[in-house]
């Protein structure tokens, strides 16, 4: 009998999708053969067996068994779901990329409009009753908006940006002037070329807040529009992002990740990567991994073939990475987690190989 190398499961809406419907499925059925009955529907489970895929992989006949192991990697689908987009608009966002010559914002709505074609080809998105038929027009919506938001963000800034330039020429305006031998020691400071903001107090006035502040205040709108989309359903926050952000509050940090654990909600990342760097440009890459790693998320980096690649039961890297759930996708195939737990802890990783399924639990 042939071993089974994924099973597709789809959850029923008139369960909650949450890990412990997934893993009691997965551990009852360790070691049992199963095989795709269109005939019988497991209602009273709230799981569903629809397709399975064997390891040597040739087509699977109708009706054939395959074994359920411990290396099988359960993919969950359902009928609804909830996915919160996310765009980030942070200052470093408005930056401009030297190698393509473009604005880094441009390129947030073009990850958009890839991201939704690719999840709403064959299926029916209910969020905003998105399908594939009208998503062209939604995104036109959205880029009316994003530009207006870009035009509006563009004339509040220009006062705040001339104040600040006229205030930093004035230390040098003033270097040889009567006003420096007046106010010497406040002079002898300001001589340097440096702008007291403290005494300005621009920040403040302006309404400006803390840039590793904005990270978690995105994370907890996704938590509020989570809130406010129909239950049962698979949930995934999807914030589209240039990874450029402080290290946040660990405490907040800390609260964010136990509410989305607790409300099975998944955060993927999609980063707007640049061929070249800009001044300032340091991503913090291993925070968005961890932070997907730890919600059953994903962490896509631009490309602009994601739509050309087919995976197995049809679906492309987008419905994949963000309609499918799973507990072992995110270890298989990721060699840095692979290399770091087999050089500081070599008996775990083989436990893992072996028994990897127990990880996520």
């Amino acid at each position: 009998m042939r071993e089974a190398s994924e099973v597709l499961l789809l959850l029923h809406e008139s369960f909650r999708a949450s890990r412990h419907i997934r893993g009691l499925w997965l551990f009852e059925n360790l070691g049992k053969s199963l095989c795709v009955d269109k005939t019988k529907h497991e209602f009273d489970e709230g799981v569903e067996l629809v397709g399975i895929i064997a390891k040597d992989g040739d087509p699977v006949s109708e009706g054939e068994q395959l074994r359920i192991c411990t290396d099988t990697v359960p993919v969950f689908i359902s009928k609804a779901y909830r996915l919160i987009f996310i765009l980030d608009l942070s200052p470093s966002v408005f930056a401009v990329d030297v190698s393509s010559e473009t604005l880094l914002h441009k390129r947030l709505l073009d990850n958009l409009e890839r991201a939704l074609i690719g999840v709403t080809m064959p299926v029916f998105f209910q969020g905003l009753l998105l399908d594939c038929n009208n998503v062209k027009e939604a995104l036109r919506l959205i880029r009316e908006k994003f530009e207006n938001f870009s035009n509006n963000l563009c004339s509040f800034m220009q006062s705040s940006i001339g104040i600040y330039d006229r205030d930093r020429r004035l230390p040098y305006q003033n270097r040889n002037s009567n006003m420096a031998q007046k106010h010497g020691s406040e002079a002898h400071s300001k001589s340097t070329g440096m702008l007291n903001l403290l005494d300005k107090k621009l920040v403040g006035d302006f309404g400006y807040i803390k840039p590793e502040f904005t990270f978690c205040s995105m994370l907890r709108i996704g938590l509020l529009a989570a809130r406010l989309l129909p239950e049962n359903t698979q949930s995934n926050v999807i914030l589209l992002t240039d990874a450029n952000v402080g290290k946040p509050n660990e405490e907040a940090m800390q609260l964010l990740l136990n509410q989305l654990r607790n409300f099975t909600l998944s955060c993927s990342m999609k980063r707007n990567a640049t061929a070249g760097l800009a001044c300032g440009d340091l991503t913090n890459s291993e925070l968005f991994n961890f932070l997907a790693f730890s919600t059953f998320g994903n962490y896509l980096v631009d490309t602009e073939s994601f739509l050309d690649k087919d995976l197995p039961f049809g679906m492309n890297i987008y419905q994949k990475s963000l309609l499918s759930w799973s507990f072992q996708r995110k270890y298989i195939g990721n060699s840095f987690l692979e290399k770091f737990t087999e050089t500081y802890n070599p008996e775990f990783a083989n436990f893992c190989k072996r028994y990897y399924i127990l990880l996520f639990f």
